[in-house]
């Protein structure tokens, strides 16, 4: 998907920001929770505003909160989401959650 129009010429700082999204690391290194808020401590109701410092797209999502539409971007954290299937001593199921974020700051 092209990010800006090819008859446009870019500035040297949108060519620079153009890169930098499209070749930053994000498969396996960031999540999102739609039901919860995960930038505070758990458990935590849905807030209306994330604590940013947890929030790695907080530049990119400014846009849409500056029209008020702050939900239209995903809160997207960075670091691990992961659940696991166990059996206890008596065979029956259960899950572990692990949830780690990286702080921004």
């Amino acid at each position: 998907v092209p990010l800006h129009d090819p008859s446009m010429k870019l500035m040297p700082m949108e060519a620079r920001n153009i890169t930098t999204l499209t070749e930053y690391p994000t498969d396996g290194a960031h999540f999102f929770c739609e039901t919860a808020d995960l930038t505070e401590p758990f458990p935590s109701l849905k807030r209306t505003t994330p604590c940013f410092e947890f929030v790695w797209n907080r530049w990119l999502s400014a846009y849409f909160r500056n029209l008020g539409l702050p939900h239209h971007c995903a809160t997207l954290l960075q670091g691990m989401a992961e659940s696991k299937q166990q059996l206890d001593h008596s065979g029956r199921k259960w899950f572990i959650g692990l949830i780690s974020r990286r702080s921004c700051q």
